[in-house]
């Protein structure tokens, strides 16, 4: 639900990524990477949605003082004619930016030069390398800022009634379906060894 890019860094005493998880088995926190958040069976956000998808760029200008800066924006409205209510997950985050420039940035992460951040740890040098990699301003001085991009989900939502492998369970379809796979494969050896002994003809 969440990555928090601002807390990266941390070390063991051995120089390694610190790797935390949770009672699950699921990541939250990762030397490399900051910290994570999860949910489950978590109500979808709803907004109004033209098919037109809007992005911040890496040369747009970001004002701070509004809060989250969208990654990506749903356009739309409830006046317009042609747009329609869509169920959204909102993914939040911490992101670097250039606060004396006012962009987003791109970081060179990983690699093993002394310039990628999976290497150095140092967001400096990082984002330095990775923006002279496009060709894009940096102003040398980084901070973070609160993000959020909108993922639709209608195509993970299943219909009432559908089932699905891996998340439904159903010995005999289970059974069934492993029965399919193995006679589908039994039919390709066959052919296949049809058309050894046959090749000569």
């Amino acid at each position: 639900m969440s990555w928090d890019w601002s807390t990266a860094g941390k070390l063991t005493p051995e120089g390694k990524p610190v790797i935390k998880k949770d009672e699950d088995g699921h990541v939250v926190y990762h030397g490399k990477k900051g910290d994570f958040t999860y949910g489950a069976n978590i109500p979808p956000e709803y907004v109004w949605f033209n098919g037109k998808v809007k992005y911040t760029l890496l040369d747009d200008k970001i004002n701070v003082a509004e809060g989250f800066t969208p990654i990506n924006h749903f356009e739309g409205g409830p006046d317009d004619g042609e747009s329609r209510i869509w169920p959204v997950k909102v993914f939040r985050g911490m992101q670097p930016y250039d606060p004396v420039n006012q962009t987003l940035v791109i970081p060179h992460t990983a690699g093993k030069d002394d310039t990628a951040f999976w290497t150095n740890f140092n967001w400096e040098k990082a984002i330095t390398s990775g923006m002279q990699s496009v060709g894009a301003p940096f102003s040398g001085k980084v901070d973070f800022i609160k993000t959020e991009m909108m993922w639709p989900i209608t195509h993970m939502v299943a219909p009432a009634g559908i089932y699905m492998p891996g998340r439904d369970a159903n010995k005999l379809l289970n059974w069934a379906g492993w029965a399919l796979a193995l006679l589908a494969l039994i039919g390709v050896l066959i052919h296949g060894a049809l058309r050894i002994v046959t090749r000569n003809k």
